[in-house]
C-alpha cells in the first residue's frame, strides 16, 4: 500500500465538502474522501481491477452495476440507521484508488455501527495498510459515538476473516444461506466492543444478532 504524502482530510477531487474529519492516517497514508454519485466510474474501476473480494464471495469478478449498487442501494426495508458513508483512499503519487470503505451509523440501534465493505487493492495485500485505515475508521466511529463495531465475514474467506479476528472481532452468530451472486454462503457476524461491554449488551441492543433466538 505504497503511498507518499501526509496530508489526509475528506475531499472530492481539489473541493473540500462539509462532513466530519476522519482521523489523520500515518504518515505516508493516502488521501482520504467521502465517495458521491460523480465517483461511480472511479469505484468501478477500482472494482474490477481488484476481484479478489468478488471471487471469494460472490464467484464471480464485480459485476457493471457493482458501484451503482453501493454508492446507491438501499439498506434491507425497516432497518433503522443515521447516515452511509462511503470513503475512498487515493494515492496521491498518482491519484488511484488504493482501499474503499462502506460504513453505517447507528444501524439497527443507537451507538452500532456497520462496516458493509472494506477492500484494499490486491497488490498492497500484506503491507499493513489495511489495518492502518481500519484502526482510523475505529477511531473516527468511537469519537461520533459508537459503542460497537459489526459485520458480516463469509465463511471460508479465509484472508478477511483472519482479518478481522486481528482486528478484535468476535462472532455472535451465523447467519446460512445467505445469497450473495452465484453463491450461497454462510455469514458470520462479527462484533467488536469499542469500551468495557459485554457482548450480552450488545445482543440486547441487537436481538436479530442473538444466536438463541434461531
Amino acid at each position: 500500500m505504497p503511498v507518499t504524502s501526509n496530508v489526509h482530510q475528506f475531499a472530492t477531487d481539489s473541493q473540500s465538502i462539509h462532513a466530519p474529519d476522519l482521523p489523520l492516517l500515518p504518515k505516508d497514508a493516502p488521501i482520504h474522501f467521502e465517495l458521491a454519485a460523480a465517483h461511480e466510474g472511479e469505484l468501478q474501476a477500482f472494482f474490477e481491477a481488484n476481484p479478489a473480494y468478488f471471487l471469494a464471495v460472490l464467484g464471480a469478478p464485480a459485476g457493471p452495476q457493482a458501484a451503482y449498487d453501493e454508492i446507491h442501494g438501499d439498506l434491507p426495508a425497516g432497518w433503522s440507521y443515521t447516515k452511509k458513508w462511503l470513503i475512498g483512499y487515493r494515492d496521491p503519487a498518482n491519484g488511484q484508488l488504493v482501499a474503499f470503505a462502506s460504513l453505517v451509523s447507528d444501524l439497527l440501534a443507537d451507538t452500532v455501527w456497520h462496516i458493509g465493505l472494506f477492500v484494499v487493492a490486491t497488490e498492497l495485500h500484506g503491507s499493513g495498510l489495511a489495518a492502518s485505515i481500519f484502526g482510523c475508521i475505529e477511531a473516527w466511529a468511537k469519537s461520533h459515538g459508537a459503542r460497537w463495531l459489526r459485520l458480516g465475514v463469509v465463511a471460508g474467506n479465509q484472508r478477511a476473516e483472519r482479518f478481522w479476528v486481528r482486528q478484535g472481532f468476535a462472532q455472535v452468530r451465523v447467519r446460512e444461506g445467505v445469497e450473495m451472486g452465484e453463491r450461497s454462503n454462510s455469514v458470520r457476524v462479527m462484533v467488536k466492543p469499542l469500551a468495557e461491554q459485554d457482548l450480552r449488551d450488545y445482543l440486547k441492543l441487537v436481538p436479530r444478532d442473538d444466536p438463541a433466538r434461531d
